[in-house]
Formats: C-alpha cells, structure tokens, sequence
C-alpha cells in the first residue's frame, strides 16, 4: 500500500526547502496534472515499472530514473502492473533557490545509482513521520536530498558538455565578436541550454563567470590598442566593447593593477 507522509507544516516561511509530502513505499495510483500543480515533485524509481510524461515526451522509469517537475508544469506518472516501487517527494522551495540548484527546469534522467538518493529519501520519510520533528531538521534533509539528485544528475550532464561544444561554441563567440553587446541570454540559446545550467557549467569549467571571462577578453585587446595605437582612450573603449569609458578604466585597473594611462605610460610606443 501507498503512505503519504505530510508533516506539520513549518509556520516559519523563511525555510528555503519546506516538505509538503513524501512516500516512500509502492505506489499503485496514475496520476495525471494537466495543469501541473502548484508544489514541486520530485521521482526517484526504485524499480522497473511505470512511465511519466512531461512536455517534451513519454519516459519509461527504470530503477534508478529520476524525475523531477516544477510547479505547474503538466504531466502525468503511470505504472504498467498497478504498483511501482517509486519514492515521490513534493515540497516548494523560492524561484531563487530553485534557480541556484538547478532545479527551475523538469528534467529526467536515465540509470542513475539509487542507493544513496533512496536511503537518504527513507531517512526524510522518518523523520517527517515524526510529529515533533524540528522543521530545521526535515528542511535540512530535504535539501541533502536535492543535492544528491544534483550530484547524480546535473555532474553528469555537466561533464558531457564540457567535452562537446556547449563551451566551445560560446568561448569562439566571445572571441570573436567581443567589441559587440553580448548577453548571457545570448550565449545560452547558442550553446543550447537554459541560462541558469550554462552558467554553471561554464563556472565549473573555466573558473569564472561568463561576464568576467568576456571582460578580461575585452581588457586583452585593449591592451594591445594602447600599447600599439595613438588612439583615445575613450575610442578603445568603445572599440572593445565597453560603451562606458569610467566603466572601462574601473575594469581594466581591476585585472591589470594600473589605469588604461598608466599602462601606456609605461608600455606605449
């Protein structure tokens, strides 16, 4: 049978991660959200029985496949011999939070390791079964939780691109069209995914934000122009890509210790 754990509910709204619900055991019911709901739902597959369909298609769960769903995202979750060993977790967490973690977009994935999301999904299940249970406890488990999905899921993810074009294509545009306004939206929709995942992977690949890498790109040509020209200040600042000329100097005394002048003083022909 089916058991729904519901906890008291937490009355302190600054919890960044607040349990709404969480089953652990079988689960012998379809469910199906039209409309999605206003909670977002998280399913971890302990075994090979059932399907869920989310915007982009039908996905077969296997032991080990998770899903996650935001708020009012449509979809529908279905088993094929009346139960499947499935733990289904809602809670709701700030768009913020959300954003950070990887967790403003549904996503599925494949064959991943169970074992520690299970155990740790089972150990947040006891404790919210819990009546006295602290909600600092249960919102700290909760995001243990979500943060072994990340690792499982988004890492993975994480290192497939790293190694295909996603980085590869955005760093050539920077590259190349580094004088012209560029926005992270930009770099997102070239290297085909949302804006909060290209972020991440870019952080955790390069070591610094796109901005910062884009800024220290700009700085490098304008290193050149003033050791090399007699052009203005001002014109290399627009040359390279900042409409700012105070902007310009704040940046490139920041990564090179000496004011646009400076540097000429000492560098320039």
């Amino acid at each position: 049978m089916s058991k729904v754990i519901h906890p008291v509910k937490c009355r302190n709204e600054g919890y960044p991660f607040i349990l709404d619900g969480i089953c652990t055991e079988y689960f012998p019911k379809n469910i199906v959200c039209r409309n999605g709901i206003e909670l977002c739902s998280l399913y971890i597959a302990a075994g090979n029985s059932g399907k869920v369909v989310l915007p982009d298609g039908e996905h077969e769960l296997h032991c080990g496949s998770v899903c996650f769903i935001p708020a009012n995202v449509p979809f529908s979750v279905g088993t094929s011999d009346g139960a499947a060993a499935l733990h289904y977790i809602t809670f709701s967490c700030s768009a913020d939070v959300a954003a950070d973690l990887g967790y403003d977009r549904y996503f599925f994935s494949e064959a991943q390791k169970p074992d520690i999301m299970t155990a740790l999904s089972v150990k947040l299940a006891e404790t919210a079964a819990d009546p006295l249970a602290d909600p600092d406890t249960i919102s700290v488990q909760l995001y243990h939780l979500l943060l072994a999905v990340r690792r499982a899921v988004f890492l993975q993810d994480e290192e497939k691109y790293c190694s295909g074009d996603l980085l590869r294509e955005s760093l050539k545009f920077m590259d190349k069209y580094y004088a012209q306004d560029i926005s992270l939206e930009r770099l997102a929709v070239i290297s085909g995914v949302s804006l909060q995942h290209f972020c991440r992977v870019f952080k955790a690949r390069i070591g610094m934000r796109p901005m910062e890498y884009l800024a220290k790109r700009r700085t490098a040509e304008a290193k050149e122009l003033l050791a090399s020209t007699d052009m203005k200040i001002g014109e290399i600042a627009q040359a390279v890509g900042f409409e700012d000329a105070n902007y310009f100097g704040i940046t490139f005394r920041k990564y090179e210790g000496a004011t646009p002048t400076e540097y000429r003083r000492l560098f320039g022909k």
